[in-house]
């Protein structure tokens, strides 16, 4: 029986587009929820899927020169790879782990100082569909609050 590998892979080349004031990335590798560290007296670790992923993403995310200042709203969706077998409509994890991997990994790459700017937020997960790879695309533009 072949063991079944944790590193992740990249389908295809990460696109970046900058339309105006938005960003959108498009990655186009196996979305991974992010793994609660394990902590022991000889220091903290992560699972092997989850730290090989964040090294993806650090290769596949490319550096932004104009970091977002103030308040952001982003748009994600997670698009999964689907089991053989399951009884699920929607894949397992929760969303908001889905996003805390890829939002250290923009944070890293510089998009915007700290996630706290994140004042709105569309998440989605779901299956892929016949024809589709897995890929998780992100959507980032300023957010306007509405003054009283």
């Amino acid at each position: 029986m072949k063991k079944k590998s944790s590193k992740p892979e990249i389908c295809a080349p990460t696109k970046k587009l900058c339309l105006e004031n938005r960003v959108g990335l498009f990655l186009y590798a196996r979305p991974v929820v992010a793994s609660r560290p394990r902590v022991t007296r000889w220091g903290t670790y992560y699972s092997a899927t989850y730290k090989n992923y964040m090294a993806l993403l650090d290769e596949a995310i490319p550096a932004h020169t104009a970091p977002f200042t103030g308040n952001v709203h982003v748009d994600v969706e997670f698009v999964c790879h689907r089991p053989k077998t399951t009884k699920r409509i929607n894949p397992l994890g929760d969303i908001d782990n889905y996003c805390k991997a890829i939002f250290d990994a923009i944070t890293k790459k510089g998009y915007w100082a700290d996630d706290d700017l994140i004042v709105d937020l569309q998440a989605s997960k779901r299956f892929v569909e016949s024809g589709e790879t897995p890929h998780t695309s992100i959507w980032i533009e300023p957010y306007e609050l509405e003054a009283d």
